[in-house]
Order: structure tokens, then C-alpha cells, then sequence
């Protein structure tokens, strides 16, 4: 009778073990799938095709959302330009992908905000979706006021009034997933100038001589300005300091690429000259951002015959560095007062699967226990 109590005992522990440790691995393996998927990774940006035009010409500027990752629901946005070169006269939402305007938009000198409800995120919602394909927010209506000396920038207020928030379940209620807001440079020509001519002199009256044909003066071909295609920052955000990678890609369609310039916003510039000499450049360049702060980068192309081009441009978001030992730094935009009212919080998914984590390993240490005394 004894023994047969002492196998019930033993037996009544194994199917505690074979039930305890699958759940511990699962609920540890949740926490991590959840660490890993709730990440910002949409970025907004301005579009062009007109990126050199003159005074007194309205041109178009779309607003585009890439919304890597996450499923947007709401996006706001602030614009800043400078009111002495640019006027903004229309902000149009996109009719295929805005469901309604919130509000907005509200235009002064120099600004405009606007919150918009996107209808692919809202109407029939399906979180098996695939959603991760760029597409446009709204349509900017500019004209151009006054000749540039040089390029003049059109951007978000970011990080500050500029937010998109998700619908994904791997987003956390009321976070704000925008991961970049990247900026355009434009310039501005004055087509008024007009070349100069050369007063005929007048002939003595006692004399006409007869007129010699002079041979009409041979003019330098024009030169093109080099053209900057892309500029790219990997990683874009992260904690100090910060080392960044760059990639700029451009050409000279009438001669070749003498210098690249790039200017890291942080008082720190790098020249290269080595390497280049051809058409069609890629360049590539590190830099270490040891401070916190929101850094404007741009890269600028210079070719054989001393002209530049219009500089490509990125952001570059440095967090400090946090005393928990983390592995990474989390980016947490300023609050705004005009934010909508966020959901409540709820509670954190890892923490649940931490505690179940450790209440298993302790069962299982006091089962283990148990069997070596029985046994």
C-alpha cells in the first residue's frame, strides 16, 4: 500500500512537470515576440517633381506616408517654410486614403496644421491586412515669392507636432509610431534678369568709315549643376552616442563629381575628394553623435567646374543614454497638448509573461525537489 501511494505521488509530479513547462516557454516566448513587434517604423515625407522654379510660379508638394510596420489610424501634421521666400496658399487631403479632415487646416505666415483619419486603416479594417505600402496623405499648394541665395527648406515640426498613431495590435494604445519626418529643399530663380547690350557709338559727321564685320564672340557651353539623388542614415534614431552610417548616390550630367560635402548639424562637416572624378558617385561616411538631440544632416555635391547641388537631407534622432542597462534606447516624442486623448493604458504584456516565467522555474525547482526526497 505504501508503494503504491509513492507511485501515485510520483506519477501526480510528472504530469505537473509536462504541464508547467510548456507554459513557462510559452508565456516566456510571448513576452519576447511582443518586445520585438511594438517598434515605431512610419515615416512621413515631402514629394516634388519641381525642386528649381521662379518666382511668382505655384507648384505642387505631396505629403507621403510610408507606414512601415504599423497600421495608421490618424496622422497630424505640422509644416514650417520660411514666409518670406514661400507662400502656402491650400492643403488638399488625398480623397482615396483620408477618410475626413479632424481639423484644419489652420494656415498663418510661415505654418499650417492639419489632423486627418485615414479611411484604408479605418474602413473594414483587417489586421491581417498588408498595409505597409507608401501612399499619399495630402497635396500642399505653394508659390514662390522671392529669389533663394540658397536652398530653402519646407518640413515637419518633428519631433513636436507631428503624429501618427496605429490600429495594430503590436502598437501600444496612444503611441505615437512616427519614426521620421524628412524635410525638402527648394530654390527659387529670378527669371527677370535680362543680358546686358553695348551702346552702338556714334560716327563723325565729317567721315564714314566703311564697317568692318567683327566675327560674332563664341560663348562657354552652359554648365549643369551636379544633381544629389539620395542620401540614406542607417540607423536613423538610437541612443549617445550614436554612430550613424551615411550613403549618398548622385551625378553631373555635363561633367563629373569633384567633392561631397557633408554637414551633420552638429558643427561637424567632412569633406571627400578621394575616390570621385566620374559622373556617377556613391559615398559613404560614419559619424558619431555623442549628444542628445534632433539633427538636420545634409549632403552636398560639387562638380568639376565649382557648382553645387541642391542638397539631400535626413533627420537624425539621439535619446540619452539610459542608466537601466537596456539594450536599447526607447525614443519617446515630447508630449503635445493638441495630441488626442489617448486610450487608457493597459497593462504590460512582458511583465505578465517575466512573472509566469519565474513562478515556473520556482515550481519546477520545488517539484525537482520534492522527487529527490520521494525517490
Amino acid at each position: 500500500m505504501k508503494a503504491s501511494s509513492k507511485n501515485f505521488f510520483i506519477i501526480g509530479v510528472l504530469v505537473l512537470l509536462v504541464i508547467t513547462i510548456p507554459l513557462t516557454l510559452y508565456f516566456v516566448k510571448q513576452q519576447q515576440e511582443l518586445r520585438s513587434k511594438a517598434a515605431p517604423s512610419s515615416n512621413l515625407s515631402l514629394v516634388t517633381t519641381e525642386a528649381s522654379l521662379p518666382v511668382g510660379e505655384t507648384f505642387s508638394v505631396d505629403v507621403m506616408l510610408d507606414p512601415g510596420n504599423n497600421v495608421p489610424s490618424f496622422v497630424k501634421f505640422t509644416i514650417t517654410y520660411d514666409p518670406q521666400k514661400l507662400e502656402l496658399v491650400q492643403v488638399t487631403p488625398d480623397p482615396q486614403n483620408i477618410t475626413s479632415t479632424l481639423s484644419g487646416p489652420e494656415i498663418a505666415s510661415g505654418s499650417a496644421t492639419v489632423d486627418f483619419g485615414i479611411s484604408k486603416a479605418i474602413t473594414g479594417y483587417d489586421p491581417n491586412a498588408d498595409f505597409n505600402q507608401p501612399f499619399r496623405v495630402a497635396t500642399l499648394q505653394l508659390v514662390a515669392k522671392e529669389k533663394t541665395d540658397t536652398p530653402t527648406q519646407v518640413a515637419f515640426s518633428f519631433p513636436g507636432q507631428t503624429q501618427v498613431y496605429s490600429l495594430s495590435a503590436d502598437d501600444s494604445p496612444g503611441e505615437n509610431v512616427l519614426q521620421n519626418a524628412s524635410p525638402i529643399m527648394l530654390t527659387i530663380l529670378d527669371g527677370s534678369e535680362q543680358p546686358s547690350t553695348t551702346p552702338t557709338p556714334s560716327l563723325s559727321p565729317t567721315f564714314t568709315p566703311t564697317p568692318t564685320a567683327s566675327p560674332s564672340p563664341t560663348l562657354p557651353p552652359q554648365n549643369t549643376s551636379p544633381v544629389c539623388t539620395t542620401l540614406t542614415v542607417n540607423p536613423a534614431s538610437g541612443s549617445a552616442a550614436l554612430t550613424t552610417q551615411f550613403s549618398v548616390t548622385g551625378n553631373d550630367p555635363d561633367g563629373t563629381i569633384a567633392k561631397v560635402t557633408f554637414n551633420y548639424g552638429d558643427g561637424q562637416v567632412a569633406e571627400v575628394t578621394e575616390g570621385l572624378g566620374t559622373q556617377a558617385v556613391t559615398v559613404e561616411q560614419s559619424h558619431t553623435f555623442n549628444n542628445p538631440n534632433t539633427y538636420s544632416v545634409s549632403a552636398v555635391l560639387t562638380d568639376n567646374r565649382g557648382d553645387t547641388s541642391i542638397a539631400c537631407t535626413q533627420t537624425v534622432v539621439v535619446n540619452e543614454t539610459q542608466a537601466t542597462g537596456s539594450d536599447s534606447a526607447t525614443i519617446t516624442p515630447p508630449a503635445v497638448d493638441t495630441a488626442p486623448t489617448s486610450p487608457p493604458p493597459i497593462a504590460n504584456p512582458g511583465s505578465f509573461g517575466t512573472a509566469l516565467g519565474v513562478i515556473g522555474a520556482i515550481m519546477l525547482t520545488v517539484i525537482g525537489g520534492l522527487l529527490f526526497f520521494a525517490l
